[in-house]
Order: structure tokens, then sequence, then C-alpha cells
């Protein structure tokens, strides 16, 4: 009888134990969630955010519960990119942010190539994003027909309506088939994005 209760004890403290590490994994969990999303007033609203301390205290917090399960955490975690972890991601905010500057800029160089134009060709493709209506409806076909420079306009809106619904897997799809100074234009905000999905 006594053996009993010390097993329920022992049980009943093995118990407590897990789930006081499930609560600071959690809680872990939650500071990498709110690194990763900063917002406006925030410190690291804007900033690029290493990962590596947060990803560290997850690992650690998981060092008890590796022989029941935690290995499947701990397999996600070593899976984030090296760049990630050192050089950071940005916040989804942040990318938000940057993309409706980065959609202005791309619309504007419509008609530039990669390899840059003239002030001409500049100002003229300036002049023209002034005169394209923004709220441009998406249909392959018409996107299929267009010039280079016009497809620029279907591709954008495409994204832009991508990123409003908050599918940003559809945005990428959109953006990489960007070509000329407009593609040179969204690569960096293209390799951000694709780094904060990766997490």
């Amino acid at each position: 009888r006594l053996e009993g209760l010390e097993a329920a004890v022992e049980g009943r403290a093995n118990e407590e134990r897990h789930i006081e590490v499930a609560q600071d994994l959690w809680r872990a969990s939650g500071i990498l969630h709110n690194a990763m999303n900063a917002e406006e007033g925030d410190p690291n609203a804007g900033l690029s955010v290493p990962l590596a301390s947060y990803v560290n205290y997850l690992q650690e917090t998981l060092r008890p519960l590796s022989k029941s399960g935690g290995d499947n955490v701990n397999e996600l975690l070593n899976s984030i990119p090296d760049k990630a972890l050192q050089q950071g991601v940005f916040s989804e905010h942040s990318l938000m942010k940057r993309f409706t500057k980065m959609e202005k800029l791309c619309r504007r160089v419509a008609m530039v190539n990669e390899t840059g134009g003239s002030l001409a060709d500049y100002a003229l493709s300036w002049l023209q994003s002034l005169f394209v209506i923004t709220k441009i409806k998406t249909s392959s076909a018409s996107a299929d027909n267009a010039s280079a420079n016009e497809r620029t306009y279907f591709i954008m809106a495409g994204a832009r309506s991508a990123i409003d619904s908050g599918d940003f897997v559809k945005a990428l799809q959109e953006l990489n088939q960007l070509t000329g100074m407009p593609r040179v234009v969204a690569d960096d905000w293209i390799k951000d994005m694709s780094a904060y999905l990766e997490i």
C-alpha cells in the first residue's frame, strides 16, 4: 500500500515537471513569435532580429523533454537557416511596410531594363506610372497579352492582392515573374520574405 502511494506521488511529480516544461516551452515560443512579429513602436520594428538566442533558449527548455518526444521540436529548430539565426529576419509588419514602398518604386521603373537606362528612360517610366490605374483586374489572359512594362503592373496588382489577403507565398510567386529593373528593386524584399516564410 505504501509502495502504491509512493508511485502515485512520483507519477504526480513527473506530471508536474512535464507541465512546467510545457509552460516554459509555450513562453519561449511566444517570445520567439513576438520577436518575429514586432509592430510599430516596438524597438525591433523595422529591424532584422537575430533568432539564435531565442532558438538556444527553446532548445534548453526542450532538453528535459528529449526523452518524451521533444526531439521532433529540436529537429524543427535545427532546420532554421543559419542566416536567420545570425542575421535574423524582418517582422511581418516591417515586410508589409517595405512592400508598399517597393511596390511604388517597381511601378515607377516598369519601363527600365535590369542594367539601368538613361535619365530619359527613368523619366518616361515615372511619367507612365502616374497615368496607370493601380486597381488593375488580374486575369492571366490580359497579363499574357500585355507588353513587358504593362506586365509589371499586372504582376504588382496580383502581388498586392495576395498581400492584402495574407497569402505571402502567392505574392512571392507573382513577384518572381518580374523582369528588368522592377525585379532588381524587388529582389531584396523577395529574399527577406522568403527567409521569413522559412521560419
